[in-house]
């Protein structure tokens, strides 16, 4: 990940696998606190945002590496962007990664519950190029 300068605005990028792509922008004017409230409101309730039900999960890795879940999918990517993936298809499968690689320490039934998402949503497409 990388911050850039666009037309005045602090850019962050990630480099993901057709190259770098942008991720937000920083905008250099004051902000108040009730837009803060109301944008995390917006992303954190709205039904066609893809943090309404799915599962997303991600940290930085050793070797500045970075590895995010979306549902059943895990991705490894490593600092040149080289990104390796895997399916988790079981119960266990996905019990192991949330409580061992992401270091979750929930509760069974929470555990449950992302396991039922992850369940039902599967494999599909995610919904920007950063959480693939």
């Amino acid at each position: 990940m990388r911050f850039i300068d666009v037309g005045g605005e602090l850019t962050l990028q990630a480099r993901l696998k057709h190259g770098w792509q942008h991720i937000y922008r920083v905008i250099p004017y004051p902000r108040y606190d009730g837009e803060y409230e109301i944008t995390n409101w917006y992303t954190a309730t709205h039904p066609e945002t893809p943090y309404q039900g799915n599962i997303i999960v991600a940290k930085p890795g050793p070797n500045r590496t970075r590895i995010t879940m979306y549902n059943a999918r895990v991705t490894v990517r490593d600092a040149d962007g080289h990104a390796e993936k895997r399916w988790l298809a079981t119960d266990s499968q996905f019990r192991d990664v949330l409580r061992s690689e992401f270091g979750l320490n929930m509760p069974n039934e929470d555990i449950d519950r992302c396991v039922a998402v992850m369940k039902a949503k599967g494999t599909g497409d995610a919904p920007h190029p950063f959480f693939a």
